[in-house]
């Protein structure tokens, strides 16, 4: 299985490789950073969503929603 993930993620990374080196030829370095950035770098947006998913699953969990006492005595 460990085995398959890795042959997986290598030819994923070939593949990306291709297109990179395909888009510095067709397009030039500054599409490429480009497409360097749109494929390992994170979208801000897509950060934001997820975060406040996750901030409203929070504020609905039973637990979050008791009274937290400080214990400073």
């Amino acid at each position: 299985m460990a085995f398959t993930c890795l042959v997986i993620i290598g030819i994923k990374f070939v593949s990306d490789l291709v297109l990179i080196s395909v888009t510095v030829f067709r397009a030039g370095p500054a599409a490429a950073a480009a497409l360097i950035a749109s494929l390992y770098l994170y979208n801000q947006s897509t950060y934001q969503r997820i975060m406040r998913k996750h901030n409203k699953k929070r504020n609905r969990d039973p637990e979050d929603q008791q009274e937290r006492v400080p214990l400073h005595l």
